[in-house]
């Protein structure tokens, strides 16, 4: 499926939204074939915007469920935020994602972080979202940016991968583990030996797939390189260090969970 190419229907923002400084709206959106997309579309930063679409890219690359992603384009007049991305041709470029009809993981369990918490340690897919977020780098995996039914959980939010929202080439250090959001962390420490060690079969499993990407072609079709603002020059690096991350990904699993305690 991909990233789609997306507008930013007029007047689909509300005044007082647009008028604002806020970041994300819901807001419909429009494509070649769809005349009619509710989204969630986020104002953000050159590198988080690349970082989201990079991200969406390589999720829809390997189909693991997650919402639909578009670029979004949209015309000076209608834009919201602060509209902090232009395009060559004068058009604000933001990031969006179709509306779900499932909740937040967090919502799903009424916000009660306890239950969730405790649900997410017996969560059998744990280790492919830990796979996942090692692979690229995400350091800000918690309780509401991943959405659940009840079964499956679909990713979003990923304007923190590649090592944070202001990446340079440098940060990217291929054999390291970088940090993460202290839910992992407390999540590992409270998994049983076995828990973890069905977390890391998971994310043996998981490079298998991830060897099996294109990773030139991931990016190219994220339309990350379309970002300017410094963002297309430094693309090549991201690529490199994805293609360069994925054999260890089994290792980088570990290290992580073996914080937690043995198995």
């Amino acid at each position: 499926m991909g990233i789609g190419i997306a507008r930013l229907a007029a007047g689909s923002v509300a005044a007082n939204a647009a008028q604002s400084l806020n970041t994300t709206v819901i807001a419909q959106i429009y494509t070649i074939d769809e005349p009619d997309i509710r989204a969630v579309v986020k104002d953000l930063s050159a590198r988080q915007l690349a970082n989201e679409l990079i991200a969406a890219s390589i999720l829809s690359k390997l189909n693991l469920p997650a919402p639909r992603s578009f670029i979004v384009f949209a015309e000076p007049a209608d834009a919201f935020g602060t509209a902090q991305v232009t395009h060559d041709n004068g058009l604000k470029i933001y990031f969006g994602s179709e509306l779900s009809p499932h909740k937040a993981f967090h919502s799903f369990f009424n916000m009660n972080t306890a239950i969730a918490f405790r649900t997410l340690i017996d969560f059998p897919g744990w280790g492919q979202i830990l796979a996942f977020d090692e692979w690229t780098a995400n350091i800000d995996r918690h309780l509401n940016n991943f959405l659940f039914d009840g079964s499956t959980v679909y990713l979003f939010d990923h304007d923190r991968c590649l090592t944070g929202p202001a990446w340079t080439p440098a940060d990217l250090i291929v054999n390291a583990n970088h940090p993460c959001h202290q839910l992992v962390t407390a999540l590992h420490a409270a998994m049983t030996a076995s828990h973890r060690k069905a977390a890391k079969d998971l994310a043996d499993a998981f490079v298998k797939l991830a060897m099996g990407l294109n990773v030139d072609q991931a990016l190219e079709e994220s339309y990350a390189i379309e970002v300017r603002n410094g963002v297309a020059e430094d693309i090549p690096a991201a690529e490199s260090f994805l293609k360069a991350r994925r054999p260890i990904i089994p290792h980088l699993c570990e290290q992580r969970l073996v914080a937690g305690g043995p198995f």
